[in-house]
């Protein structure tokens, strides 16, 4: 079913977004926004989405499908196609769907892509920039997987304190414009995150259904298929993921993952769904970002250095491979100097023109994203990270990164077909 001569344009027209030495968001056309305003428009369309993707593969695909089944999986970089393309179970996936990479979002990072997914909105329109965020209203800078204060140990601290998850993200999920409609949407995921403020933020109207591994994630997805009951289904996996942080990008037991997974999925979902139900039930597969091994060598500790430290207002936000600051007044030319000192290693822009290039999006951001963002960008170059340690100790070492613009971490995968 691949249609070679059609992946390869695309393939062509995303290669040729360049910036600097990375790759930008092709937010014309093919990325994550673009993907997720395509299905979601399948159902309901909003001018305010981001533009869908209109290539006649998607269309033809969507255009008999009463159910879509849209896969996220974390961590799922286009890198580990082309690695294990003649893997059994991912061959076989391959040669029964259409595939063409696109490009995440920028940070290419979870919590911004998963924002993206979920809403169809650039990330300058739904405003989740970055793993953490400075909080104005709060005063703190937030990790938005843990919801608490990102110097703090446990979890959920901020909705302990009364912070309302939904306030946070800028416009409507898929799912409550799909409610509006009367139209039920599912989303699966691991039991760990069903309370989360990150689940209630971005999955808001749709229903929350939990599992513990991949073989439960599969079966209950294919009898929430067959049940016909709800007609988007969003199913989250996140394996892939902590095994490239824990082992490094492309390591064997990354791989070891992603055959596994695909091996579940393939014998327990495609070959056991009731063929009628099949034939008019899509699904389309895709990842937040992929992964750069970083050696310790070239792990840029921000603490290290009193020139950057004291001319900062707030510490770092975002992430260590492309972070946001705000100077001190006067700091201004102590700052440029420093990372004039880290050329090759670590880019400083300029926010205005990482806004004006389009890295967050192509619509109009708000003054209260632009504020989120301060006056630099900071973009880790090559396989460098630039980590400010907001504890003494941090939890772990990560050897696999992301975050920025390098091909590695913003291509990912599209595939996408019938489950018949």
């Amino acid at each position: 079913m691949l249609d070679k001569e059609w992946s390869s344009t695309v393939k062509k027209s995303v290669l040729a977004s360049r910036y600097k030495d990375g790759i930008k968001p092709h937010y014309e056309r093919y990325s994550l926004p673009n993907l997720a305003s395509t299905i979601a428009d399948h159902f309901h369309k909003n001018s305010e989405r981001a533009p869908a993707i209109m290539d006649e593969t998607v269309k033809e695909v969507l255009e008999d499908s009463e159910t879509v089944v849209f896969f996220l999986f974390d961590g799922f970089g286009d890198k580990l196609v082309q690695t294990l393309q003649k893997d059994e179970y991912l061959k076989s996936m391959l040669q029964s769907s259409h595939y063409a990479p696109i490009t995440t979002t920028f940070p290419s990072t979870t919590t911004t892509a998963l924002a993206s997914a979920n809403t169809g909105l650039f990330p300058e329109q739904h405003g989740i920039i970055g793993h953490t965020m400075y909080l104005k209203k709060l005063g703190v800078i937030a990790s938005l997987i843990s919801f608490s204060p990102v110097a703090e140990l446990h979890k959920g601290t901020l909705l302990v304190s009364g912070l309302e998850p939904r306030e946070l993200i800028n416009g409507s999920t898929i799912y409550e414009e799909l409610s509006d409609d009367g139209i039920e949407s599912a989303v699966l995921t691991k039991n760990a995150y069903r309370s989360s403020g990150l689940t209630r933020m971005i999955h808001a109207g749709a229903e929350i259904i939990a599992y513990n591994v991949a073989s439960d994630m599969i079966t209950q997805l294919r009898k929430i298929i067959e049940a016909q009951k709800h007609r988007f289904i969003f199913a989250y996996w996140d394996a892939m993921d902590i095994a490239a942080h824990t082992y490094g990008a492309g390591e064997d037991e990354v791989l070891a993952e992603v055959r596994s997974f695909f091996h579940v999925l393939q014998t327990e979902l495609f070959k056991m769904l009731n063929r009628r139900t099949a034939k008019k039930t899509s699904y389309f597969m895709t990842g937040d970002h992929g992964h750069i091994t970083v050696e310790s060598s070239r792990r840029i500790i921000a603490n290290d250095y009193p020139e950057f430290v004291k001319n900062i207002q707030i510490m770092p936000a975002g992430d260590s491979r492309a972070s946001f600051i705000k100077t001190t007044e006067g700091g201004d030319a102590r700052i440029r100097k420093f990372f004039a000192g880290l050329k090759g290693k670590v880019d400083l822009i300029p926010t205005d023109k990482a806004v004006q290039e389009g890295l967050f999006g192509k619509g109009k951001m708000s003054k209260d994203v632009r504020e989120v963002l301060g006056d630099y960008l900071v973009l880790s170059e090559q396989d460098y990270a630039f980590i400010y340690r907001y504890r003494k100790r941090e939890e772990m070492d990560l050897i696999g990164y992301h975050g920025g613009l390098h091909q590695d971490e913003m291509l990912v995968p599209m595939i996408f077909g019938h489950f018949s």
